[in-house]
């Protein structure tokens, strides 16, 4: 029998948030999901979290699971019991909570959207699609598999102090654009993104590689941004952010 201690919010009844537990036999093989739902279906009919594919594929439960985030339908109840057999669910953090775990995701599309997320072609569209070799796709294929889940949004602690950084998933985003070979915009853009709150005030904690449930890596993604700018010759900004001599930087971005 496990207990699952959640984090409770209806601000129409209650101004504060509190923890609310329920007792579960996780059935063999639930994911932590699935005992989300037991729990909502059996227990508490009021529990709210968001929900959709249960394949790891829309993102939708993400959630935080003793203190770190990830996808509900991803991981196994079982896998998550701590030492007292209790599992602790909070809603994502760096967002804030419209009722129990489901958070206002706005902040978090208003900065992907930020980042101009579509190609800026080079030419005028061919009668057939615009062709790409291997190599070429190879260079954005990790970012192509980000799902916008806000996991690494919400465990990302320069975000925590700071407001106005992008954030990871939406760097990320960016990272898909800037090495498209077909797009048009590459100065523009890491020209944009050297501006504060862009990719040099990453703190290099790699919180957000550690939370994210796909390949997309955002860590990566952002220091193959900081190679473009630098290749680029973009570093006005990023050295007055860093305050530290460009080789330095360099090799920073390097490793």
């Amino acid at each position: 029998m496990a207990t699952f201690r959640i984090k409770r919010f209806n601000p129409e009844k209650q101004p504060e948030p509190y923890f609310e537990e329920f007792e579960l036999d996780i059935p063999d093989g639930a994911t932590l999901l699935d005992c989300m739902n037991e729990i909502k279906w059996t227990l508490d009919g009021s529990l709210s979290y968001r929900m959709s594919c249960r394949s790891a594929i829309c993102g939708s439960c993400a959630v935080k699971a003793n203190g770190h985030a990830l996808l509900a339908c991803q991981r196994q109840g079982e896998h998550l019991l701590d030492n007292d057999d209790t599992i602790t669910l909070e809603p994502l953090g760096n967002m804030k909570p419209i009722k129990d775990l489901v958070v206002d995701f706005t902040p978090f599309w208003d900065k992907i959207n930020k980042v101009k997320p579509y190609l800026e072609p080079k030419d005028e569209a061919p009668a057939k699609e615009r062709l790409q070799s291997q190599e070429e796709f190879r260079i954005i294929d990790d970012a192509s598999t980000c799902i916008m889940c806000g996991a690494c949004y919400s465990d990302c602690n320069t975000l925590e102090v700071d407001d106005n950084f992008l954030g990871p998933a939406a760097l990320a985003k960016a990272q898909r654009f800037v090495g498209d070979s077909r797009d048009s915009k590459t100065l523009q853009r890491v020209q944009d993104l050297s501006e504060p709150g862009g990719i040099w005030d990453c703190t290099h904690c790699g919180e957000c590689e550690e939370r994210c449930p796909k390949p997309a890596r955002p860590f990566d993604r952002i220091k193959e941004i900081m190679t473009v700018a630098l290749e680029k010759g973009v570093q006005t900004i990023m050295a007055h952010v860093m305050h530290c001599p460009l080789p330095i930087l360099l090799k920073e971005v390097a490793t």
